[in-house]
């Protein structure tokens, strides 16, 4: 089964009537080919026609079943007629295949039928612009016949009837003879018709010639046909292809862009690679130096006791032999050598060893920095690569937003150089579990510890006098609560806040004997415990 290509031309001239109309066609019935078990599903297609009023679509055409194909067209603003594909036609145009080829109903008919029920090559060419332009361009009323002209033609014709009157006249003055009965053979009365070699051999080899001429020229007419057809899909695909290639132009410039940005940020990246990797040069040969340096340094040293863990380094006062170290004061079990070159001794109440020096350990890597305070823009804020933090006993003060969101922090240590814990400082560490406010914290501000959801165990500090707005609320972890302050620490509140809301615990921890807790205390019932 193949298919057949249907036009919108009348003749190959432009249909202006039907300008930017709709066009749909509907397979009614599908003929089938012999060597196929079923036949192609019903199918609709639509099409609109330029501002000449011409189109070209392709549809099925009859198989060799001998099963006609019937296909609906309905032209917008006219009624549905259905007509059948003539077999084997490889182009139509719209209005033979419409008055030419009519079906009646009957599916197994396939005659050509003259259709009056649809709209007419006359009427269409009739519609062509309105009727005051009609009447206007043609100089006659709507209705009156009218002949066409060609100045061409009436001078060939002119031409032509002269040459053939001069003939004529010749061939006249040869039939005038004395006695026509013998010339002619022919009773006086008969009928009898001129006739002349010479006007014979003229008729047939004009005739022949123009024949052929003519021939010739509906043939050109019909290849130019064709080739206008094939000019304006060509045309078509060009537009297409134009359309194509500045869309890609287009899409191939914003790549450029894109490029040479990446470029320029890779250049960058680069240059700050090698700038890192100077430094880490320059660093590594810091380090190796100071490694030596320290080797040398502690050859002698010995110690007592067991240093894993979390317990305290002791150190045996005869077993100390480091005599390139210049640090003031006596070294002894109790005592250890600060960042400042002095052996100290720890601050009272703090069993772990204190460090002056800040320590974090962020994506697996440890650095210490030397930090006096911890603020939202010297400290850690949002910090997501901070997984462990040591504190060191410079600062005083855990800052406003020091630490705030830092999702993957887990631990920390805050030792007893520290007084305030500032106002959200530790606010939404949601991994933050191992917290620990030593003695020397007397004021927690607000939202310190707020939405930390890991939260599961919190001891606040003897030293604590103050505890501030929200301050552990939305610790939806936080299960054990203790105070070791024997006297409660002020709950300072706004109206319809609270320092434990919305917390997993229902009880607080305090020393047996403590006062001002009473039987409950931030909304959580209180223990007195050993």
């Amino acid at each position: 089964m193949s298919t057949t290509t249907i036009t919108g031309t009348i003749n190959g001239v432009n249909n202006t009537a039907l300008a930017n109309k709709w066009i749909t066609f509907r397979l009614v019935q599908l003929g089938t080919d012999s060597g196929a078990t079923a036949t192609v599903a019903q199918s609709v297609d639509s099409v609109q026609t330029d501002a000449n009023g011409n189109f070209s679509i392709d549809v099925w055409n009859n198989g060799d079943s001998g099963k006609p194909s019937i296909l609906e067209i309905t032209v917008e603003g006219s009624k549905a007629e259905n007509v059948i594909i003539p077999a084997g036609t490889a182009s139509i145009e719209l209005w033979d295949l419409i008055e030419n080829y009519q079906a009646d109903g009957s599916t197994s008919e396939q005659v050509p039928v003259v259709s009056d029920l649809f709209l007419r090559k006359s009427t269409n060419l009739s519609d062509l612009g309105d009727a005051p332009t009609a009447r206007t361009n043609l100089g006659v009323d709507i209705g009156t016949n009218v002949q066409a002209h060609s100045a061409v033609l009436d001078a060939t014709t002119a031409s032509f009837t002269v040459a053939e009157e001069s003939k004529l006249s010749g061939i006249e003055a040869l039939a005038e003879v004395n006695d026509p009965t013998t010339v002619l053979d022919a009773d006086i009365g008969s009928t009898v018709q001129a006739h002349s070699a010479i006007l014979d051999a003229t008729t047939a080899s004009f005739t022949t010639a123009k024949d052929t001429a003519i021939s010739t020229n509906t043939a050109n007419i019909a290849s130019n046909d064709t080739d206008i057809g094939v000019l304006t899909g060509s045309v078509v695909q060009n537009q297409t292809d134009i359309a194509t290639n500045i869309t890609d132009i287009a899409t191939n410039a914003t790549n450029i862009n894109t490029n040479a940005l990446n470029i320029a940020l890779n250049d960058i990246n680069i240059a700050t690679n090698v700038t890192d990797i100077s430094t880490n040069v320059a660093d590594i040969a810091t380090n190796s130096a100071a490694i030596a340096l320290n080797t040398a340094k502690v050859t002698n040293a010995t110690h007592t006791g067991d240093v894993t863990g979390d317990t305290v380094l002791t150190i045996a006062t005869g077993a100390v032999d480091i005599p390139m170290l210049s640090a003031t004061g006596t070294p002894d079990a109790t005592s250890f050598l600060r960042g400042d070159n002095t052996w100290s001794v720890p601050a009272s109440g703090n069993t772990a060893v204190e460090y002056p020096y800040t320590t974090d350990f962020q994506s697996g890597v440890s650095q210490t920095r030397d930090l006096s305070v911890l603020t939202a823009t010297s400290g850690y804020n949002n910090n997501t690569n901070l997984t462990s933090l040591y504190i060191g006993s410079k600062i005083t003060e855990i800052g406003f937003e020091g630490v705030k969101s830092c999702a993957n922090l887990t631990d920390v240590t805050i030792p007893n150089s520290v007084t305030i814990i500032g106002d959200s400082s530790f606010l939404a560490c949601t991994n933050l579990a191992e917290i620990v406010i030593p003695n020397s914290v007397l004021d927690i501000k607000s939202y310190a510890f707020n939405a930390c959801s890991s939260l599961a165990s919190a001891t606040i500090g003897a030293g604590v006098t103050q505890i501030r707005d929200e301050a552990f609320k939305d610790c939806t972890a936080l299960a054990s609560v203790s105070s070791l302050n024997p006297v409660a620490p002020t709950l300072t509140l706004t109206p319809g806040s609270g320092v434990f809301s919305n917390i997993l615990a229902t009880t607080i921890d305090v020393p047996v004997g403590a006062t001002g807790y009473g039987t409950t205390y931030g909304g959580l019932t209180v223990n007195y415990v050993l």
